[in-house]
């Protein structure tokens, strides 16, 4: 890495057939055009420079438009001054833009949804997210079960759908064949606010086993306990 003046994290290098040293970069700036260029016999390093400008200029062109969206979207999720209509419409065109962004995007979107009085339409978001986008992206499903239920969601009363919730962590934590703590943690979560006492117990003592050292995880577990044994 520091041969080739390079810090950043991930860097990948490409070695050519006869042992040199071809390119260097970030796998998302050039690193297809490289190998596709290396395959067809194509790659010199002129080449590869002005494959590269274009690719600078594209993102330029992409970061030019993305920008201004993500502005709106912060300024419309501000803390204490949420405009839920203008979240909802900026970050629907922020994934239009790149739907790279869906999965940290759509709880959000799934929330101020939610938080218009548009639970149908918010449902039926969250249930085509689970059979498309994010049907094999058990964090982003994490993450989107845990923007409903988690102890800071601003959803409140009918706006929260636990039973919603308690669907959504079940597919992440199958999708990782329940191996995951945290997922299994908001698992647990989203068992115990749909009051499905014994279950939130059940799963929450098998996320202390799987990581005895996280204390959250065990406080969590009397908070459960607690609540299963007032019924």
């Amino acid at each position: 890495m520091r041969a080739a003046c390079r810090g950043g994290i991930p860097t990948v290098m490409i070695v050519d057939g006869e042992g040199t040293l071809a390119w260097v970069g970030h796998p998302m700036m050039g690193l297809d055009t490289a190998l596709d260029l290396m395959v067809s016999g194509e790659f010199t390093p002129e080449r590869m420079e002005a494959e590269m400008e274009k690719i600078r200029a594209e993102e330029e062109a992409r970061q030019a438009k993305i920008a201004p969206v993500m502005a709106r979207v912060q300024q419309a999720l501000t803390p204490g001054s949420e405009d839920w209509a203008s979240a909802e419409t900026a970050l629907a065109e922020l994934i239009e833009l790149d739907s790279n962004f869906i999965s940290g995007a759509a709880p959000y979107l799934y929330v101020a949804k939610a938080k218009q009085g548009k639970m149908d339409e918010a449902r039926k978001y969250a249930a085509d997210l689970m059979s498309t986008a994010l049907k094999d992206n058990p964090q982003a499903l994490g993450g989107m079960a845990w923007t409903i239920v988690g102890p800071e969601s601003p959803l409140v009363g009918e706006e929260m759908d636990t039973e919603l919730a308690v669907t959504i962590a079940a597919k992440a934590v199958e999708l990782t064949e329940e191996k995951d703590a945290d997922l299994m943690d908001t698992l647990a979560r989203a068992y115990y606010m749909d009051k499905a006492f014994p279950l939130a117990v059940e799963t929450q003592q098998r996320v202390v086993e799987m990581a005895p050292d996280m204390p959250e995880y065990a406080d969590r577990l009397k908070q459960y306990q607690e609540a299963a044994n007032q019924g």
